[in-house]
């Protein structure tokens, strides 16, 4: 049975619950994410709660900053399993990362909210033992940011909301460059 989102319309961001997004996509256990806290798990399906379709800006913010810290810690994480060539686009990839969340906390000053802290580790959501799992890894993290991106363009305005746009567009094509399955609307299915 599929719940419906606004207008009646298919419940979009509906898939296979994936028990362990949360670890690795905001450094959060399951459900204490604000930006994730509306989805819960019905018999292996994610579905979203009736509503809660936005969550506020200093919650996105929030959720992607923690999201672009696990980013960080996952290139590193993969980066000695890579051959060469990979290794440079991880270690741009993890750049990119770390600007994008100095970015994101200044947003968060303007904001006026507290500023999260990052874990100390963050446990990956499988083995990362070779070339095929590290690029695999990349490849998740990246999609579940563009989804965290979504989730920030939703909730801010204006230069803010093409800031997330432009953000889930660069995750998703990373993700992509990674080897992770192509969505017609990154973050949104």
């Amino acid at each position: 049975m599929s719940e419906s989102g606004p207008q009646g319309s298919p419940e979009s961001r509906a898939g296979r619950c994936r028990g362990s997004h949360h670890r690795l996509c905001c450094g959060r256990r399951r459900g204490a994410c604000p930006a994730h806290r509306s989805y819960r798990c019905e018999r292996g399906r994610s579905r979203r709660r009736a509503g809660r379709w936005s969550v506020n800006q200093s919650e996105a913010l929030i959720a992607a900053i923690n999201g672009e810290a696990a980013a960080v810690y996952a290139y590193g994480l993969l980066g000695p399993q890579l051959d060469v060539s990979a290794q440079s686009l991880a270690r741009s990839s993890m750049n990119a990362h770390r600007q994008r969340e100095l970015s994101l906390r200044a947003k968060l000053d303007v904001v006026g909210a507290e500023q999260p802290g990052a874990a100390v580790a963050y446990e990956p959501p499988f083995p990362i033992d070779n070339a095929a799992s590290a690029s695999e890894l990349a490849g998740l993290v990246e999609m579940r940011l563009a989804a965290t991106y979504a989730d920030l363009a939703g909730a801010s305005s204006d230069s803010d909301r093409n800031d997330a746009v432009l953000a889930a567009r660069e995750s998703a094509v990373r993700g992509i460059t990674w080897g992770a399955p192509t969505a017609a609307f990154p973050g949104l299915n």
